[in-house]
């Protein structure tokens, strides 16, 4: 059952790439280059003798990245995004009405959520549901107005809240206070303040992701995350260059090396990349960020920040994004460069004086001048 799964996600996906192939629509590079470190965490894993290449849940992942890559990117994305998070919300808020048990599991020693349990819902874990809502909060405040995105985006806040995930509620409320701090909407999105400012804190974030498991730390620090990173990093020594693929980390279970609870990643998105693909894989990620960062323009980089906040600091204590499993985080990946904003591309003989004007007024609404006197009601970035 599993297997016609994997089979039907990439079938599914490598159709949505030859009818986009075919209508010649836009390939997004970024989302190919994701499809890549798929490969070269399935290769890193035959090297390290833990699976055959060609696995078929690797297959669907890469179908998904590849299928995606054919999208329509902008609005009509980060409005799927934002559904699915409020879907993921209400769903479990039913859940919990019909069987308050089943949605809940016992704390841990070292993390306990504000009704003395751990929250979940229709979703596998407390972390789980926390980091999609807070990944999805970004989207609620760039597509609603009004008092409106305020009412979801504390609903969804007040989710991540009681799940008991802190890694997740940190993120959310660096999202949320960012807003209040810019003014960020849909239609307010340029400024050389909210550059400097969303701009600032992902570069933050960043520098504080690649650096944090190299310093000198105790291995009880961040929850015994310390001790992971100091794990990994040792074993990285015999294979620098590929890494170990995604599943010889989870194999070290059995040893008792590290708990099941610590067993799907090494808990840091950058450290996790260069575990499973080695530096190759790190340096093509950062070809990856760069590219994409490099699509938005003045007026679009303060949203394209926004966008990657939810990634980059759950990134420091956890792997929001993985190459080498086929789970909602990929969806979520996929997801989160779908919703970035191109660049507007005027058409000949537009005035450039206008045409900032516009992007400026109302980058983001799908409207921008073409023409003195024209408007294209497809607007510059239609993919």
């Amino acid at each position: 059952m599993q297997l016609a799964g994997y089979a039907i996600i990439g079938i599914g996906f490598l159709t949505f790439f030859v009818f986009g192939i075919v209508k010649r629509d836009r390939l997004s590079t970024p989302l190919l280059l994701m499809g890549l470190l798929v490969v070269m965490t399935d290769f890193s894993s035959a090297i390290a003798g833990a699976s055959a290449i060609g696995n078929p849940r690797i297959i669907a992942l890469f179908a998904l990245f590849l299928g995606a890559s054919v999208l329509p990117r902008g609005g009509g994305a980060r409005l799927g995004v934002a559904f699915f998070g409020f879907s993921v919300c209400v769903a479990s808020g039913i859940f919990l009405l019909v069987n308050y048990a089943a949605a809940f599991r016992i704390c841990r020693a070292d993390k306990c959520g504000p009704l003395g349990n751990l929250f979940f819902g229709v979703t596998t874990g407390e972390n789980t549901i926390g980091l999609i809502v807070a990944t999805s909060i970004p989207c609620i405040f760039l597509v609603l107005r009004g008092a409106t995105r305020w009412i979801l985006a504390v609903y969804l806040l007040s989710v991540v809240y009681i799940s008991g995930s802190r890694t997740a509620l940190q993120v959310a409320l660096i999202v949320t206070i960012l807003v209040l701090v810019t003014g960020m909407s849909s239609t307010s999105m340029g400024g050389i303040w909210r550059r400097f400012v969303t701009i600032g804190t992902a570069s933050v974030g960043l520098a504080l992701g690649i650096v944090l498991p190299y310093l000198p730390l105790n291995p009880t620090d961040f929850t015994n995350r310390a001790y992971l990173w100091k794990l990994a990093s040792a074993q990285l020594e015999d294979s620098q260059l590929f890494g170990f693929g995604a599943l010889i980390w989870g194999n070290q279970v059995a040893v008792g090396t590290i708990s099941r609870d610590e067993a799907y990643s090494v808990h840091n998105q950058w450290l996790d990349i260069r575990y499973t693909t080695g530096a190759l894989g790190i340096a093509l990620f950062i070809i990856l960020i760069v590219i994409a960062l490099r699509q938005a323009d003045k007026w679009t980089a303060p949203q394209t920040a926004l966008l990657f906040i939810p990634v980059i600091y759950s990134g420091l204590l956890e792997r929001t994004w993985a190459f080498g499993l086929l789970d909602v985080f990929g969806w979520m990946a996929a997801a989160t460069l779908l919703a970035l904003e191109p660049a507007a591309e005027p058409a000949a003989n537009t005035s450039p004086v206008l045409t900032e004007a516009v992007a400026q007024r109302g980058h983001g609404t799908d409207r921008v001048l073409t023409g003195l006197g024209n408007t294209n009601p497809k607007g510059a970035h239609g993919n």
